[in-house]
């Protein structure tokens, strides 16, 4: 695998829909490799899969957010010697109901925790696709990723699954909209016409949305971007 700026490691024999979020380009630098794998569920890794997955790339934690949807109950621990953690998100920003807003921000505040810890980590869903989606927009947003490589990467998704993800509201019906109202959703959270979507994600970041999980803080998306980003 090549370790470049701008390249993205998708990885086959793993796990459905998997890659690094290393490569992406921010100001002054890239998305480091090696810290942050997004996919799908690990229910059918092969053995040289899991060979991949802890002894290639060093994954220690897995983060499901997988059990609030129909079918879902079964989801667990599948990789022995992994620390698993499950954060049942219900669906994506713009649809979501009840805890949606601040199982995001304490999946992205776990993430920081292990991430301080040298700790590489790998979050999925069913299919690692909106959900999934989700958290890797957000995070990238938080890394400073332009909107239009935010909108490239959760398109990829694309050539994993049956449905194509469009970044506009004129999907169809077997078509998938999410990044549309994804983005609808957070401009509720400033001043769109002027403000860019990495300043609404921080606003979102940073904002109340219970009374049980606090905002993400300044220091703490400091530290994110301490973590995750390389300088050039």
């Amino acid at each position: 695998m090549v370790s470049q700026a701008g390249k993205v490691h998708i990885f086959d024999g793993v796990a459905p829909n998997m890659r690094d979020l290393g490569g992406w380009k921010v100001d002054g630098g890239h998305i480091a490799y090696g810290k942050l794998f997004r996919g799908a569920r690990l229910e059918r890794i092969s053995r040289e899969g899991k060979d991949i997955f802890l002894d290639e790339l060093g994954i220690s934690v897995d983060l499901d957010m997988r059990g609030s949807v129909p079918g879902e109950s079964k989801a667990g621990p599948v990789v022995e010697g992994v620390e698993y953690l499950l954060l049942p998100v219900e669906r994506y920003l713009g649809r979501g109901t009840g805890k949606t807003e601040e199982l995001y921000q304490q999946a992205i505040r776990c993430i920081i925790g292990w991430l301080g810890e040298g700790r590489a980590v790998y979050f999925h869903c069913t299919a690692g696709a909106d959900r999934t989606g989700t958290l890797a927009f957000l995070i990238e947003a938080l890394l400073g990723v332009s909107e239009s490589d935010l909108s490239k990467d959760y398109e990829l998704t694309t050539f994993f699954g049956r449905h194509t993800r469009q970044r506009n509201s004129r999907a169809g019906l077997f078509q998938s909209c999410v990044l549309y109202e994804m983005v609808s959703y957070l401009r509720r959270y400033g001043y769109p016409q002027v403000q860019s979507i990495n300043q609404l994600v921080l606003n979102w970041a940073t904002t109340r949305h219970s009374d049980t999980v606090d905002p993400l803080t300044l220091e703490e998306i400091a530290l994110l971007r301490e973590y995750m980003i390389e300088l050039d």
